[in-house]
């Protein structure tokens, strides 16, 4: 995606993305330079899309993050995954990487089963995530609600 063609998230289907879209972020993510957004688009609106940057580690060279792969409901287990990903990890080797990686619930079944049927391999890992800012006027940004 490039500034060029973001008109088409004008319309997206219904669980594509987690929430509804910034035109802001949307700009962000576009000019960031080191993102992809590749879309699955049906009858004139995105029904799948799929992002990954690429990260550059200075002891194992460049790997691929796959992040926030959706497809809508009525089209999920039809291939628009399969073809998202096969496109991403594409852009991601074409830049050197020789690995990617996704993240996933182990209760995501229909995820899990595509990530197998792809050649990935599960990966017993812990997640951590936390603030990287304190919202103003508290000092334990543990306290702090999603709004800030």
């Amino acid at each position: 995606m490039t500034s060029d063609n973001t008109h088409v998230l004008d319309a997206v289907a219904e669980d594509v993305f987690d929430g509804e879209l910034s035109p802001e972020l949307v700009d962000a993510f576009v000019s960031a330079g080191s993102s992809l957004l590749v879309v699955a688009i049906c009858e004139g609106s995105v029904v799948g899309q799929v992002q990954g940057n690429v990260q550059l580690h200075l002891d194992g060279g460049a790997q691929l993050y796959i992040d926030n792969l959706g497809v809508t409901g009525h089209l999920r287990r039809q291939g628009v995954g399969t073809a998202l990903l096969t496109a991403i990890a594409q852009w991601g080797a074409d830049l050197g990487c020789q690995q990617a990686w996704i993240v996933t619930e182990p209760e995501n079944q229909a995820a899990n089963a595509l990530y197998r049927a792809m050649g990935a391999a599960a990966e017993p890992v812990m997640l951590y995530s936390f603030r990287t800012r304190t919202c103003s006027g508290t000092t334990d940004d543990r306290l702090a609600d999603d709004t800030c």
